[in-house]
């Protein structure tokens, strides 16, 4: 007969346990990925000129995640919009140094983008109805006889006879 062995218990030890970078907001699923120094990253990614999708395949992430992120962490989002906004002033302020050196396509397009009712080249034609009235016509109104009550009055009638 072959003699049990007992396992000895598990001692135990004063280690603490590794801590996440960022602590989970909800308890389960995968651990986020997101690291605080990501903020800065992505504001350079954006002066770049870097779309979310870029940006997100740039983390290793799908887009939905970058979203995700977006909502979760404000200081992500904020470094987005932060990023995104000194880009495009970058841009307008080039595209205006253009157009005031005499580059005819970014003068056009600087006067398009600002004012857009005066510079677009869509034309916009209305169509209105007799002394500017609407072209929807009026309703008509269709008055239904039920001929069953006539014929019914006229039999009595003849019954009176």
């Amino acid at each position: 007969m072959a003699k049990a062995t007992k396992i000895p218990p598990k001692k135990k030890t004063n280690k603490k346990p590794l801590k996440k970078a960022i602590p989970a907001k909800h308890a389960g699923g995968r651990p986020t990925r997101y690291l605080p120094e990501y903020n800065e990253r992505a504001v350079k990614l954006c002066l770049l000129g870097s779309t979310d999708k870029a940006i997100a395949d740039f983390f290793d992430v799908a887009e939905s995640t970058l979203n995700k992120w977006k909502l979760e962490y404000p200081e992500f989002s904020e470094s987005l919009k932060k990023g995104k906004l000194q880009a495009d002033a970058n841009v307008a302020a080039s595209l205006y140094k253009q157009s005031i050196k005499g580059n005819v396509t970014a003068a056009i397009f600087w006067l398009k983008t600002r004012q857009p009712d005066i510079w677009r080249e869509k034309q916009i034609h209305e169509i209105t109805g007799k002394n500017g009235k609407d072209l929807i016509p009026e309703p008509i109104t269709i008055e239904i006889i039920d001929s069953r009550n006539k014929i019914n009055a006229k039999d009595t009638d003849n019954e009176s006879i």
